[in-house]
């Protein structure tokens, strides 16, 4: 293992840096877009941070405090091996995960809980590119139908059922709160692939971190113990789950692509955003904050 760390160190240090854009065209980043869509997440969701982490540890093409993002305790009400139950549909991107596999899993959960949203097409296959409801309605990805608004009458009667469920029950809310599962996230820049890198730290109820067979329990089994590995944090040096990176730039393209089919037009500020809600496929019920407000549809983006 040690082996494999060093060789997957020196094989990021010995690749030179990207120099030209090419996130449209490949769905990858140079280090310094890498930078703009950070500075843009951290600026448009206060959950967010720059990190420098440890010196030693310093990549020289980012800025010394803009090494790594991270945001810190986000909730995980369930698990998403509870989610099995739900309907999910695939959608398969081509490419070689390795040696013996060729494909991508892209599940997209359908609840009947959540609001419909803006969706896109992938391969033939619709979509969601929609925040959560948990995320606050004034900042999220809206499309421009009439459905919207049914939706939210939808969502509204909900909301009202689950206050009087609350109300009935005293002290829920407190129960709730106490009883999730907290994360630490953070986003590295990966420079041998050129795409970002999620890892993850978990603790469980009483504040203790999570072993990583616990982990996986909030990750989609098309990916825990597949694209899901635990290591060595670059910029820490602590274990946490990663989800390797391999297929990020040919998934990342897939989805931008067809927002251009759509007629938007996606900006490399917005790479990351776009980024959070892909990986919502992997990890559906770690509740990061990743909205934002613009229009994917039609070209007047803000």
């Amino acid at each position: 293992m040690d082996a494999l760390r060093l060789f997957r160190s020196a094989r990021e240090y010995l690749t030179p840096q990207l120099q030209e854009s090419a996130f449209i065209e490949r769905g990858i980043l140079t280090p310094d877009e890498f930078v703009m869509a950070g500075d843009k997440l951290v600026h448009t969701c206060p959950g967010w941070s720059w990190c420098a982490g440890d010196e030693k540890n310093m990549r020289s093409y980012l800025p010394r405090d803009k090494q790594y993002l991270v945001t810190k305790s986000v909730p995980s009400y369930r698990r998403a091996t509870a989610m099995m139950a739900d309907t999910i549909q695939e959608n398969m991107v081509d490419g070689k995960m390795d040696e013996n596999d060729d494909t991508w899993c892209a599940p997209s959960v359908s609840q009947a809980e959540e609001n419909s949203g803006e969706e896109i097409l992938v391969d033939g296959t619709e979509t969601k590119l929609s925040a959560e409801d948990s995320k606050p309605p004034s900042s999220e990805i809206t499309p421009a139908n009439d459905d919207e608004y049914d939706d939210m009458e939808a969502y509204e009667d909900d909301a009202v059922a689950l206050d009087d469920a609350v109300a009935s029950s005293g002290a829920a809310v407190n129960d709730r709160v106490m009883a999730a599962r907290r994360y630490d996230v953070s986003i590295t820049y990966d420079n041998y692939y050129r795409t970002p890198r999620v890892f993850l730290f978990g603790y469980n109820e009483v504040g203790s971190p999570l072993s990583p067979e616990r982990i996986f329990d909030d990750i989609m089994q098309d990916y825990a113990n597949r694209t899901v590995t635990i290591e060595n944090h670059p910029h820490t040096g602590r274990a946490q789950a990663s989800i390797h990176p391999c297929q990020h730039g040919a998934a990342m393209k897939r989805v931008l692509e067809a927002l251009q089919q759509c007629d938007a037009v996606p900006t490399v500020d917005q790479y990351l955003f776009i980024f959070l809600k892909f990986m919502q496929s992997v990890i559906p019920t770690i509740e990061y904050d990743y909205t934002m407000g613009v229009q994917l549809r039609g070209s007047d983006n803000t």
